[in-house]
């Protein structure tokens, strides 16, 4: 039998190709059976972590000129536009957990993006400056990531944004920050993937 490394090479990338697009196939075809939803404030999201779900939902909401300047006779910080303060409860979900996880096993939450949608459709970033003042005012819950938790423990963060003047709050997107789930089958960051936000108006 006479070995030819050409045809070896030219199956093998053939190969590579068909299996390529067959999970682009795939992973467009899922995402496309996907929808955008719109969450109600109290209606919870869960995100997937290493071994269970973390379940958030939006407490509150809140419009303020100035944040801050609570300690410490600190002068409050002014927005440039307005700020909006959206307070968001972070539930361990411990249905969601295997029989072998010891109930007394801390779980740190995965690095999530925060993202504001106005109803011009512009999309408003967290605010530094916001989560500084939100910090120094020592209220339980300021930040930006959830304390680590236990099965059926729950936790409050707090997210600040600076809105522009004239724009109005419409939807706050959270998703996981992690690029690879770009080209995931099933993640909410996938390609073409319906995205799920709360309404913030």
């Amino acid at each position: 039998m006479v070995y030819a490394p050409g045809l070896a090479g030219e199956a093998v990338r053939r190969g590579t190709v068909l299996g390529v697009a067959l999970y682009g196939a795939l992973l467009a075809g899922f995402a496309l059976t996907t929808h955008n939803l719109v969450l109600e404030r109290n209606a919870e999201k869960h995100f997937c972590e290493l071994d269970c779900h973390l379940a958030y939902s939006v407490m509150s909401v809140e419009q303020r000129a100035t944040l801050g300047g609570d300690v410490g006779g600190a002068l409050p910080i002014r927005a440039n536009g307005q700020f909006l303060v959206v307070r968001l409860k972070v539930r361990f979900d411990e249905t969601t957990i295997s029989p072998q996880r010891p109930r007394d096993a801390t779980l740190t939450a995965n690095p999530h993006k925060i993202q504001l949608i106005t109803k011009a459709k512009h999309w408003v970033e967290w605010s530094e400056t916001g989560q500084q003042a939100l910090a120094a005012s020592g209220l339980p819950g300021s930040g930006l990531k959830p304390k680590p938790l236990v099965p059926g423990e729950a936790t409050e963060i707090a997210v600040a944004f600076d809105v522009p003047t004239g724009e109005q709050p419409w939807l706050l997107l959270m998703t996981q920050d992690d690029p690879a789930e770009r080209w995931m089958i099933g993640s909410e960051n996938s390609w073409l993937h319906g995205r799920s936000a709360w309404r913030v108006d």
